[in-house]
């Protein structure tokens, strides 16, 4: 194959992309979170990597990309990796805002406080 095709693929998402997805509970509110990452994943083989942005208290940037979130995959069908991997998506930032609330960017804050209490 050409060189392109042998180069990994990757996806990234805020989980708010999208026209379809779940709402998942989510530090005491129902907060949707969109399909369009994951989509892109599962439709294209491409890795769905999160990306998580600090900044620490002497004004360091940190960037934190953890595993890919279709590592170790279920073989089911497309609606259930689309939603396997919006809740795994869910589950790592809902531990990152415990771990760091300062540094959730403040409209996806005021998104959360919008939404639903669970």
């Amino acid at each position: 194959g050409s060189l392109q095709s042998r180069q990994p693929r990757r996806s990234a998402g805020d989980g708010r992309q999208g026209d379809s997805g779940i709402t998942l509970p989510f530090h005491g509110r129902l907060v949707s979170f969109k399909a369009g990452f994951a989509e892109l994943a599962v439709n294209s083989g491409a890795d769905a990597v999160p990306a998580f942005v600090s900044i620490d208290t002497s004004g360091h940037i940190k960037v934190n990309f953890p595993d890919p979130l279709n590592k170790d995959m279920p073989e089911t069908g497309h609606r259930e990796k689309v939603e396997l991997l919006i809740r795994r998506y869910a589950a790592i930032l809902e531990k990152k805002w415990a771990d760091d609330p300062g540094n959730i960017v403040f409209s996806r804050l005021n998104y959360f406080l919008a939404s639903p209490e669970a």
